[in-house]
């Protein structure tokens, strides 16, 4: 199912994306998905964060892009 997002809704991923991409390499690593989450109270081992990267990291590049992320 697609979803139709708002002008708002896409700012607002992009500025959240751009926060948690701490090297600004354009990408979210394994790190920082674990401070995505860190601040969403959620404390996850390495397996769980390896096991959130394979299912949206649609590329294979090992990091999730902006696209993937939204």
């Amino acid at each position: 199912m697609r979803y139709q997002l708002r002008r708002f809704q896409i700012q607002n991923y992009i500025s959240s994306f751009q926060k948690y991409d701490a090297d600004k390499s354009g990408d979210i690593d394994g790190d920082e998905i674990a401070r995505v989450f860190q601040d969403l109270g959620l404390h996850l081992d390495e397996t769980e964060i390896n096991d959130i990267l394979a299912d949206v990291d649609v590329d294979g590049s090992g990091s999730v892009g902006l696209d993937e992320f939204v």
